[in-house]
């Protein structure tokens, strides 16, 4: 199973998501984000170093979306990567290999 729907599940009914605007830069494991819901708030941290190029504005009206459809409408952030290392950022398939191995 999927590591952040396991994270969005214990959230609870989400209630806000709160981003870095667009254009923000940030390294590495800066937070670029804040989600809340229910049972608390999360931190999202960006993936690797770059920048913010897009916010999903329908968060704003309907934050749930995230949990409803995470891989369509419920899409957080587009991200530009500016530079990253090897190995640090894992495929679709890695992640899964990853998540099984959990």
């Amino acid at each position: 199973r999927d590591r952040t729907i396991a994270g969005l599940e214990q959230l609870g009914e989400l209630a806000y998501f709160e981003p870095l605007p667009a254009g923000s830069e940030l390294d590495a494991g800066e937070i670029c984000a804040t989600i809340e819901g229910e049972a608390g708030s999360r931190a999202l941290f960006a993936p690797a170093t770059g920048s913010i190029t897009a916010i999903n504005e329908e968060l704003s009206k309907s934050p749930d979306l995230v949990a409803e459809s995470p891989y369509t409408e419920g899409w957080l952030m587009k991200f530009k990567v500016k530079e990253h290392s090897e190995g640090t950022l894992l495929t679709a398939g890695d992640y899964q290999g990853y998540l099984e191995s959990l």
